[in-house]
């Protein structure tokens, strides 16, 4: 997953507020703009790509994948 970064002292604030301690609650922008964006790139880029945006479905499992339209409690 590719993110862009516009202004790297605010991405760079995220990783030194990951640093200190802070939590993902603590970004200081507003929620959905781009320097709330950098931010929390910055407080997250020491974390792995999340499983679900994995491109190659390393963590799916046959037993619980479910197609788009279909009910899984359905028997």
């Amino acid at each position: 997953m590719a993110f862009f970064v516009v202004s790297q002292a605010i991405f760079d604030e995220g990783k030194a507020a990951k640093a200190a301690g802070k939590t993902y609650s603590d970004d200081p922008y507003r929620a959905g703009s781009q320097d709330s964006a950098d931010w929390l790139a910055g407080f997250t880029a020491d974390e792995g790509v999340p499983r679900a945006a994995r491109s190659d479905n390393a963590g799916d499992h046959p037993a619980v994948k479910v197609t788009a339209g279909s009910d899984p409690h359905r028997t």
